[in-house]
Formats: C-alpha cells, sequence, structure tokens
C-alpha cells in the first residue's frame, strides 16, 4: 500500500518539471492578468511558486484535469497560495487564484 503522500509528490515533481521547461508567456499557461496586477504579483512569482513550491492538496476533477494547491515562495521570500487546473494530458495549467499570507501582505504594505 503506497503513501497517501505519494500523489501529492508526484504532483509536485510534475509542476517543478512543467515550470523549469515552461515559460509564463507560453499558451500552456492561462491566468488572468488583472487578477495578478490587482494583487501585486508577477508572473515571474508564480513561476518561482511553481518551481520550488510544494503541492499540498490534489484531486481529480470530473472532466479532464485535477485542481491542484501549491504552497511557496515568491523571489522576495513571501509565502504565496496558488490554486491551479492542471491537465496533464495537454501540459495546460489554469491559475484560478493566487493569494499571498496574511502576514506577509501586511508586510508589503
Amino acid at each position: 500500500m503506497g503513501s497517501q503522500l505519494e500523489p501529492l509528490n508526484i504532483a509536485t515533481d510534475w509542476l517543478r518539471g512543467y515550470a523549469q521547461t515552461c515559460l509564463p508567456s507560453d499558451a500552456s499557461f492561462e491566468f488572468s492578468e488583472d487578477d495578478l496586477r490587482d494583487k501585486n504579483i508577477t508572473l515571474l512569482d508564480v513561476r518561482q511558486v511553481f518551481r520550488t513550491g510544494t503541492v499540498v492538496y490534489a484531486d481529480k476533477l470530473e472532466g479532464p484535469g485535477g485542481l491542484w494547491i501549491v504552497e511557496g515562495e515568491d523571489f522576495d521570500g513571501h509565502i504565496l497560495t496558488a490554486t491551479i487546473v492542471v491537465i496533464s494530458e495537454s501540459i495546460t495549467v489554469r491559475l484560478l487564484d493566487i493569494e499571498i499570507e496574511e502576514d506577509d501582505r501586511n508586510d508589503a504594505a
């Protein structure tokens, strides 16, 4: 019987590989420019979270893909939590939401 953490480790490895091979401007990465701008988060910050963060939740969706939650740091050390949909068959990642941890938001203000 495998560990419950194994799927999260596999998802983390997949996401880190994706972040190292795909540029944030690639068509395979979908996001809202307005949402990122409103939260003062850059595409480079998102990529850093994907490259170094950890998938802490993963669940299969009814349709293709899965819903993942990723936690990691941006380049300034702020902790970010991203909610994404991943469709590994087409190597597509859709950013649904990303938040800066509350304590970090107050420090940045």
